[in-house]
């Protein structure tokens, strides 16, 4: 589903053929534009704040690490 959404798929069209949320659906959108802002970004770039909101929706040390090419030991 998030590849589809990569992809620019529309959500009205995955729901369609999931029958998934479409609240659920908007959340993995929100998530994906996190990322896709996250790329490009370096880990000095991020306030504290954004550290913070990210860990909060779920993100991950190493993803983070991995979307502002550093160690996830940089980022915990």
């Amino acid at each position: 589903v998030t590849d589809a959404l990569r992809l620019g798929w529309d959500i009205d069209k995955v729901y369609e053929l999931t029958g998934i949320d479409k609240w659920f659906l908007y959340q993995l959108q929100e998530l994906l534009e996190d990322e896709h802002l996250l790329e490009g970004m370096s880990l000095d770039d991020l306030t504290s704040e954004k550290m913070w909101e990210l860990k909060q929706k779920g993100f991950a040390d190493q993803r983070i690490a991995a979307l502002t090419k550093s160690s996830p030991k940089d980022v915990a």
